[in-house]
């Protein structure tokens, strides 16, 4: 998992980079315009407020998977401490929770106070139209009079090794000489002794660049979220690994397995699909004595790539998928091994079900559908035997 959070940090890291200078442009542009008519009345509704600051609503960006150390925690911490700031002043807050983990962590406590929460936002790569959707969605709640302030927080990227939680008002635009909520990245206006001159007018202009800015941002916060989850998770699974290796050190007399699971849920299909060349160098690293990889599916890509495992590396063979209703006959399980064979000496190999017989808890699987299917791996295991023995 270090090798591909390590893959998909530098497509991530790329991204919020290329992002930060239309962002910090796009601010102080709007800064530099909302500066010349603050104080209007007529000033568009998303720059002068309410006239209130009673209800907070924070939208609180994480994200949808584990296993990347304190990114999501640090999140809802300072979240949390923002709350009970605000509801000591007598604030009413709403919580707009992006990501599975804040909405888990978050409504254990703070369950009345989520106003809604959102899933799977960027699950197949983030653009610009999800930022546009959670833009949509606030200016709504703001037309509607549901709060008087909405910030955002997230983690703004500095290296694999350091994330920053940060907190970004966006409803009522920040005046142009505040501070701006990401460390002096982006935000205040910047116009020095320019002199410029609008058509149409003002406050034209910015009736159109206002809720752009406010997409503009929210993407910019959760291109900066993904190259700080990416770089958080390399490095828990740096010291998971490391933890593990030192636990195994420690052990004697017993065989160590891992299991590379592909975590399928049937209703949404595979989370890790592709083959194990990502991976397979930090694969080779881990000290264990065998390693159960699944193989019977058709995304994870050929049994040619045992060949870079160390010698000495047992090798569970997952053959059997245990999510299909097809079962398989012998003849056709045997194949899958034999073509492992071709690729690493047969006293290595053992033959097991791709997982557990319960890969969603949603999907139950017949007793004599998991029966038949084990009984046919028997007869593949015992038809090898006889062929190659």
């Amino acid at each position: 998992m270090k090798m591909v959070a390590a893959s998909k940090l530098r497509r991530a890291q790329e991204a919020a980079e290329a992002a930060r200078p239309y962002a910090d442009r796009m601010a102080r542009m709007v800064g530099s315009l909302s500066a010349s008519v603050a104080g209007n009345e007529s000033a568009p509704a998303l720059l002068r407020g309410t006239g209130a600051e009673d209800t907070h609503l924070i939208v609180v960006a994480t994200s949808d998977r584990g296993l990347c150390g304190a990114f999501n925690s640090g999140i809802v911490r300072a979240v949390r401490a923002r709350i009970d700031a605000l509801e000591g002043e007598g604030r009413t807050v709403k919580l707009l929770v992006v990501g599975r983990k804040g909405r888990d962590q978050l409504r254990r406590d703070r369950g009345a106070s989520i106003v809604e929460s959102l899933e799977d936002v960027g699950a197949r790569g983030l653009a610009f139209a999800d930022a546009a959707a959670i833009a949509a969605n606030v200016a709504r709640r703001f037309d509607s009079g549901e709060f008087d302030v909405c910030t955002i927080y997230y983690n703004r990227f500095r290296s694999a090794v350091s994330q920053v939680v940060t907190p970004l008002q966006l409803i009522p635009l920040p005046p142009p000489d505040a501070e701006d909520g990401d460390g002096g990245d982006g935000g205040g206006a910047d116009t020095g002794d320019a002199v410029y001159e609008f058509e149409p007018d003002e406050e034209a202009i910015l009736l159109d660049l206002l809720p752009r800015n406010v997409a503009v941002q929210i993407f910019r916060a959760l291109l900066e979220n993904a190259a700080s989850e990416q770089g958080a998770r390399m490095m828990a699974m740096d010291n998971a690994t490391r933890n593990a290796g030192e636990m195994i050190d420690g052990l004697t007399g017993v065989r160590v397995s891992m299991h590379m699971c592909r975590w399928n849920s049937l209703s949404r299909g595979w989370h890790w699909e592709g083959g194990y060349e990502p991976i397979i160098d930090t694969l080779a690293k881990i000290r264990v004595d065998q390693l159960v990889m699944e193989f019977s599916i058709p995304v994870a890509g050929s049994v040619s790539i045992l060949r870079e495992l160390p010698e000495d590396r047992l090798i569970g063979l997952g053959c059997l998928d245990p999510r299909s209703e097809a079962i398989p006959s012998a003849a056709e399980i045997a194949a899958r091994v034999e073509e492992a064979m071709r690729h690493v000496d047969a006293g290595r190999l053992s033959l097991n079900p791709d997982c557990g017989f319960a890969p969603d808890i949603r999907h139950d699987i017949p007793l004599d559908e998991c029966y038949l299917k084990l009984t046919r791996q028997v007869e593949a295991a015992r038809m090898l035997r006889e062929r190659h023995c």
